[in-house]
């Protein structure tokens, strides 16, 4: 069994080891922590294959090429993000044609979405 779903403090613990400080700010919010801990136990409710297949998946070719991309894409990224790392936001926003890239200075991979969640709706209800 999980350790989300027998020890919560703890669990809350090992996160905030992994994430960044703007983002374990936002664990510090009222429901926010919550509601991680009810993502992630629904993500994880017929176990872990799913999210090995989701890293599978990520790490593997999809068979096309970020420059081949016609479209406008959008992208934002915290700069303080430990899930993913700022190069690959970089190579990401470089190799994309029409990637409209913003990256921020204080935000981490959850922070981003929680403080410009107005900004970045926005964008894609244009």
């Amino acid at each position: 069994m999980s350790v989300a779903r027998t020890n919560l403090d703890r669990f809350m613990s090992q996160v905030a080891t992994v994430f960044s400080e703007p983002d374990r700010k936002i664990f510090a919010r009222p429901g926010a922590g919550q509601g991680f801990i009810e993502n992630y136990l629904e993500s994880h409710r017929s176990g872990t294959r799913g999210a090995v297949w989701d890293m599978a998946l990520v790490s593997s070719h999809w068979g096309f090429s970020l420059q081949d991309i016609p479209m406008d894409v959008y992208l934002w990224h915290g700069e303080a993000d430990t899930a993913y790392h700022l190069a690959i936001g970089h190579y990401i926003g470089n190799a994309i044609p029409s990637c409209r890239v913003k990256f921020y200075a204080d935000e981490g991979h959850l922070s981003l979405f929680f403080n410009h969640t107005e900004e970045i709706l926005g964008a894609l209800v244009l």
